[in-house]
């Protein structure tokens, strides 16, 4: 039989390349395509791809929810403090199962005056995810850190507002390349906060308390002050 490029199973043959080629091609695009992000600040940072390598600063838990599977593998650098030094059970019981956290970079803390665009640098991460507080404290050093190549991205979960803790983990998601995690935490987030206030607001009690001792406060927290209708104490 002689070759008939018209022959409708040449015809599909061709099809069936050309398909693939395309296929191909798309994913090989997806792949590579640029990552855009708007961050707590209003700050616009464009990554390549998501990030490998990441200098983490605060919010180890979220980080790691969000992240998923991989999170420890991706870290390469900390604000140790924060983490070993402000919640040292937590960072133990990580330490347990994740023995290479001990190996992990400290680029030092805000709070005694030992973080460095230096030490943020030499690290060499993809990308460092910073709070907010500790980008203030940075201050002109957060330019020397992205003209040496690395993005800084800055998310806030410290305002304890349901806003920033939405956009904070919609934030490390895209850094992540993990959005469909972080879409399911802010769901499961956001139904729990209107029921945690639904409860409040419907609870049947004899008596409102004649007052709310806690010893930090955020705008969640005082409205479900407000719902009670007691007044606040802070020690």
């Amino acid at each position: 039989m002689s070759f008939n490029p018209f022959n409708t199973g040449w015809m599909l043959v061709r099809l069936a390349i050309i398909s693939s080629i395309v296929g191909l091609f798309t994913a090989a695009t997806a792949a590579h395509a640029a990552i855009d992000i708007v961050d707590v600040r209003g700050r616009y940072i464009t990554l390549e791809k998501p990030a490998e390598h990441v200098m983490l600063g605060f919010y180890f838990e979220d980080y790691i929810a969000i992240t998923g599977p991989t999170a420890i593998d991706r870290l390469k650098a900390v604000s140790l403090n924060y983490w070993k030094g402000y919640r040292p059970a937590q960072y133990a019981a990580y330490l347990k199962v994740f023995p290479k956290i001990a190996d992990l970079v400290d680029i030092g803390d805000a709070d005694s005056g030992t973080m460095s665009a230096e030490k943020i640098i030499a690290a060499r991460p993809d990308v460092a995810i910073l709070s907010d507080g500790q980008y203030q404290y940075l201050g002109a050093a957060a330019n020397t850190i992205e003209q040496a190549g690395i993005p800084l991205v800055i998310v806030d979960y410290n305002a304890q507002t349901l806003e920033k803790h939405v956009a904070s983990t919609l934030i490390i998601g895209k850094v992540m390349g993990t959005e469909d995690r972080a879409e399911k935490l802010i769901a499961l987030y956001k139904e729990k906060i209107a029921d945690t206030l639904l409860r409040v607001k419907s609870a049947s009690q004899p008596e409102r308390p004649k007052a709310v001792q806690q010893k930090r406060f955020g705008p969640l927290v005082d409205r479900m002050v407000k719902t009670l209708k007691a007044p606040k104490h802070c020690d």
